[in-house]
């Protein structure tokens, strides 16, 4: 079960480091497509822009290293963008939610709700992998 949760944890903290690095590469066009959520004004999209792919890679990359905070602030933050996507989808936007960085395409909304949604009961799943292998008897000092 820890092989189990080690590559889990590898799969999804690299999912969030390269997602937050290819934010990082244009921070203005990510403000843009923030902005247009429609849900903060442009200066509170300009902070998010600058935070949020920092966030992204810190956790991603804690998340390699078996912390579990590290899940629970990827779950968060999974949760904050499903709304989002699903609020702009119900509001009729025709936006690049800039999940990977900026595009020219517009969201395929119900294909970023199922990823969003799998990335949620993935990280669950970690959580409750490492939970259930921290409570282990026989835990090994790597571990």
């Amino acid at each position: 079960m820890k092989i189990v949760r080690f590559l889990l944890g590898l799969a999804l903290g690299t999912f969030f480091l390269y997602a937050g690095g290819e934010k990082l590469l244009d921070p203005a066009a990510f403000q843009i497509n923030i902005a247009n959520f429609q849900l903060v004004p442009f200066a509170i999209a300009g902070a998010l822009a600058v935070f949020l792919p920092w966030l992204e890679i810190f956790a991603g990359a804690a998340l390699i290293l078996r912390k579990p905070g590290a899940a629970a602030i990827l779950i968060s933050l999974m949760a904050v963008f499903t709304f989002s996507i699903a609020s702009a989808w119900i509001r009729g936007l025709n936006i690049d939610c800039g999940c990977f960085g900026s595009s020219d395409s517009p969201t395929n909304y119900p294909l970023a709700l199922l990823r969003n949604s799998a990335l949620i009961a993935a990280l669950g799943t970690w959580l409750w992998l490492f939970a259930k292998t921290a409570k282990s008897p026989a835990k090994s000092a790597t571990d």
